[in-house]
């Protein structure tokens, strides 16, 4: 079953490890419970992860990168390339990689408003 499948089909919970700017980020997708991101070390993550799967009982697929994580976008067509919807960006993008982004910005904009108070 790919990634994409287990995400649709609620099977498992999935998290995704992936580094940006020199730190990683565990991105996690619970069925029934969206998706959330936690910063920190990859050793950490893991252990945390690994840890709610005894406690839930809820089986975990961890993956190292980016691949099927648009598959957490209820909007997602199934491609894995998008254009740029900004006229001045004529680029192909990784849809996969642009999920994980949006996701990573999203959890840190609290923080970056809070810093700037």
């Amino acid at each position: 079953m790919t990634i994409a499948e287990l995400v649709h089909t609620k099977q498992s919970a999935v998290a995704w490890l992936v580094r940006r700017e020199g730190r990683w980020f565990g991105i996690v997708f619970v069925p029934d419970n969206g998706v959330s991101v936690m910063p920190g070390a990859k050793a950490e993550i893991v252990r945390i992860l690994r840890e709610t799967e005894k406690e839930t009982c809820l089986p975990f697929r961890i993956v190292e990168g980016v691949d099927g994580i648009a598959a957490t976008d209820p909007q997602w067509d199934g491609s894995s390339t998008f254009v740029c919807a900004n006229p001045a960006c004529p680029e192909v993008h990784d849809v996969h990689e642009m999920v994980a982004t949006n996701l990573i910005r999203r959890a840190l904009r609290p923080a970056a408003l809070a810093l700037q108070l």
